[in-house]
């Protein structure tokens, strides 16, 4: 693979990525409360909207990452979470931490069972810009165009 290749492929990801993250972001901070508890949110399918689009962002990225090491991918796999946490962890070890920990969180724990502590997503958010910030452009000019979302206050 060129450089001019691994370039355009991180930044169209990179990209792709932010922009799932930013939306799950922007989701969460439209979605309503609990009453008298400003850190719920108050409906499973907003909770399910919010962390399903954050763990699209993550996979985009994902994918990113093992084509930018090298790593073929068998297809029918792909949807297996251990079997890509197998092919990272032949990478970076450390890395296929944070990827067990976001699916965790952002899958299990919240879109299925409903968790909707928003500190909780938030680490989750985290775990998955772990992954995202592997495959972060270093053009200068890119990194001004794309600022990471702020976190929820």
């Amino acid at each position: 693979m060129t450089v001019k290749e691994r370039k355009a492929i991180k930044q169209t990801a990179y990209k792709e990525a932010m922009r799932y993250i930013k939306e799950a972001r922007t989701f969460m901070k439209k979605a309503p409360k609990d009453e008298g508890y400003d850190d719920f949110i108050k409906y499973k399918r907003d909770v399910r909207k919010v962390c399903s689009t954050a763990y699209k962002g993550m996979s985009v990225a994902l994918d990113a990452y093992l084509k930018l090491n090298d790593v073929a991918t068998n297809k029918r796999q792909r949807s297996d979470i251990y079997y890509m946490q197998e092919l990272v962890r032949k990478i970076d070890c450390g890395l296929s931490v944070k990827l067990y920990s976001a699916h965790n969180i952002l899958y299990w724990c919240c879109c299925c069972d409903g968790m909707s502590y928003i500190n909780f997503i938030e680490m989750g958010f985290e775990d998955a810009m772990e992954l995202i910030a592997q495959i972060k452009p270093s053009s200068q000019n890119f990194l001004n165009l794309t600022k990471p979302p702020s976190k929820i206050t």
